[in-house]
């Protein structure tokens, strides 16, 4: 169940699923100055929230939106449980996609991808 029990709508196709993920990016940049992007993206983050840690996904290759839900979420969970924060706060994603990189808060995106897990499409409001 998504996060908050959200309702949720039909499967979408994954081009659009990923484009949904991608729109929710409150910062991006190009891909080869990740390290520079990064690290000042954790110092932004932490001015915020007292602390940020960056999770890093690569979404090329095929599939991306697969290995996002069946791979990438149970272990950004984990990640997120060690960390103490269940909710995501002052954790972001940096998703690599071709030569972009993409920066998603983790609340933004959790309801979205355990909707998906669950087989769902996106939550509703």
């Amino acid at each position: 169940m998504p996060l908050g029990g959200a309702k949720v709508s039909r499967v979408s196709p994954t081009p659009d699923r990923l484009a949904q993920l991608l729109s929710l990016a409150f910062a991006e940049g190009e891909a080869r100055e990740a390290n520079a992007l990064i690290s000042a993206q954790r110092e932004a983050v932490a001015g915020e929230v007292g602390s940020a840690w960056s999770y890093e996904v690569d979404l090329s290759g095929e599939a991306p939106v697969e290995r996002l839900v069946a791979g990438t979420l149970p272990r950004l969970v984990e990640f997120l449980d060690c960390r103490g924060t269940r909710g995501g706060e002052g954790v972001f994603l940096s998703l690599f996609r071709g030569e972009r990189l993409y920066f998603v808060y983790v609340p933004d995106a959790l309801g979205l991808l355990e909707a998906w897990a669950a087989g769902q499409g996106e939550p509703q409001t």
